[in-house]
């Protein structure tokens, strides 16, 4: 765990700290060479989807992206009276309140997605994820105490 805490990227330390203790579990015959390969085979999966996760993470979007919806979705809100105003007369405050709100969750929406990995409670669910994949190979391993999958706490699998 000391060299995973030193380490400036820990998932490809935690990566690098396991392909070692797969290679000595193989020397000393703790395990065979077709559960390593298999094993392998995961860890090979796994350093693929952190690569293309790490730059899902990191790419940053333009500024513009950022301003320029809000600034959309506001002057909509302000002209949509304008607009409805014909049709639905007095209830127009009522019916441009609910759409602008529409639009204005759409929005909020929208900025939830531009960070997945983000951990709040609209993200991929990592912690989940990576647990099911902990209790995969450990199974493997032909280890019988495995942890629980994680559950949702308070409707939010995290």
């Amino acid at each position: 765990m000391a060299r995973v805490r030193q380490a400036t990227n820990a998932p490809t330390a935690l990566q690098t700290e396991q392909a070692r203790i797969i290679g000595l579990a193989t020397q000393d015959r703790s395990i065979d060479t077709v559960q390593a390969a298999a094993i392998d085979r995961v860890m090979s999966n796994i350093a693929d989807a952190q690569g293309g996760l790490e730059r899902i993470s990191n790419t940053p979007l333009p500024r513009h992206f950022d301003h320029f919806p809000l600034f959309f979705v506001i002057a909509y809100c302000v002209l949509l009276p304008v607009g409805m105003v014909g049709e639905l007369g007095s209830f127009t405050p009522l019916g441009a309140t609910f759409l602008g709100l529409i639009f204005l969750a759409l929005d909020r929406i929208g900025r939830d997605l531009e960070s997945p990995f983000a951990n709040t409670e609209h993200d991929v669910p990592v912690s989940s994820i990576t647990r099911t994949i902990e209790i995969d190979l450990r199974q493997m391993l032909g280890e019988e105490n495995v942890p629980k999958p994680l559950v949702p706490v308070r409707n939010v699998l995290w």
